[in-house]
Order: C-alpha cells, then sequence, then structure tokens
C-alpha cells in the first residue's frame, strides 16, 4: 500500500502540473483502495504548490490492524482532516481542479446500491478530471461492465498490470489514459497476472 500510494501520489504531481491544478480532492473509500489514496494525500500533504483535501464519504476502514487503517491512522496523525460522512457535494462545490477517484478498486463485484451510487454518480456529474487509482469506481475490472453507476476517468493508474476489464465493455470508454505502477511486485508474478488479464 505504501509502493502504490507512493506511485500515486508521484502521478498526481505530475498530473496536476500538466493540468496547471492546485486543488485535488481525494476521495477514498473504506478499503484497499481507499487507502492508496490515504497514502498518497500524506504523501503530497503540506507540498508546494497543491492543495489536498481528503473525504471518506461511507467512511474509514473498520478492520482494526488493516493496511486501511493505519493509512488513515497515518494521515490523521499528520494533521490531515479526513472529511466523513455525507459532504462529497460541499467538497465538490469547493471547487477542486482534479478528483482522485479512490472509492472502489478491484474488490467491487456487485451492482452500486443506495448511498454509495448517489456518491459515484455525484463524482460523475462533476466537470473535473478524474484520475482513478486502480480501476473506476462502478467498473467491473474483469468484464468492462458498469456496476449501476461509474465515474469516468481521464486517467487510470493501474497497479501491477492492466485489468481486462479496461479493454472490454464500457471499459475503454471510461478509463481514459492508462498508466501502470509496479508498486514493487514480484516479477514472476507480475508476469502471470498480465497473462491473466490477456487471455
Amino acid at each position: 500500500m505504501e509502493n502504490a500510494g507512493a506511485a500515486l501520489a508521484q502521478a498526481v504531481r505530475e498530473l496536476a502540473e500538466e493540468a496547471a491544478v492546485r486543488r485535488v480532492l481525494i476521495v477514498a473509500g473504506p478499503g484497499s483502495n481507499g487507502g492508496d489514496g490515504l497514502v498518497a494525500a500524506r504523501q503530497l500533504f503540506r507540498e508546494d504548490g497543491l492543495e489536498i483535501a481528503v473525504a471518506a464519504p461511507l467512511g474509514l476502514c473498520r478492520q482494526m490492524e488493516s493496511p486501511a487503517t493505519l493509512a488513515a491512522r497515518n494521515a490523521t496523525a499528520l494533521g490531515i482532516e479526513i472529511h466523513q460522512g455525507g459532504n462529497l457535494a460541499d467538497l465538490l462545490r469547493a471547487g477542486p481542479g482534479m478528483i482522485v477517484d479512490a472509492l472502489f478498486g478491484l474488490g467491487l463485484d456487485r451492482p452500486l446500491e443506495g448511498t454509495a451510487r448517489t456518491l459515484v454518480e455525484t463524482m460523475a456529474e462533476a466537470v473535473v478530471p478524474v484520475l482513478a487509482v486502480d480501476v473506476p469506481s462502478g467498473l467491473d475490472a474483469d468484464t468492462g461492465a458498469i456496476l449501476g453507476a461509474i465515474v469516468p476517468a481521464h486517467w487510470t493508474l493501474s497497479f501491477v498490470a492492466p485489468k481486462a476489464g479496461f479493454f472490454a465493455g464500457e471499459g475503454p470508454a471510461h478509463c481514459g489514459a492508462v498508466a501502470v505502477a509496479g508498486i514493487g511486485v514480484a516479477d514472476g508474478y507480475a508476469a502471470a497476472w498480465r497473462a491473466l488479464q490477456t487471455r
């Protein structure tokens, strides 16, 4: 997670500079995807030229010693305010120049409903470029199907290898420009993962 967060932070730096963006809103989910976003927030916090806001509209991870819980604890200890609850629309009205979509990742395997779907739809309606973390929220990473609603990404930073769903179904229309970060995974494992994704 530290490696993924570091790769994400570097992508935010580069894309923010390229797009002349100063204010970045990281929307973190309660799982590992959100943990990646929180690690990136910690690395970008108080960095010259960037203003980082963090929202966790579904709350933070509740597993006592999970990496995502540790990421939240470390971010809070640094003084980062994590906005929890139903205030995502308010944060979007504050005018970020970029959204980092770290809400849902590979673990999403059923159609979004209720609050989760509303949050994805709210992000999708924002007229702001989006960097998706690993997978755009709402995309089935295997099939490319939309799971009820989706946050269209301008860029997707995928970890280890591109996902099969990027090239199938609705994937090509919603992933934007795809980059891959190796995040320190062993070469053999990464090669096997790539082979599975391209079969």
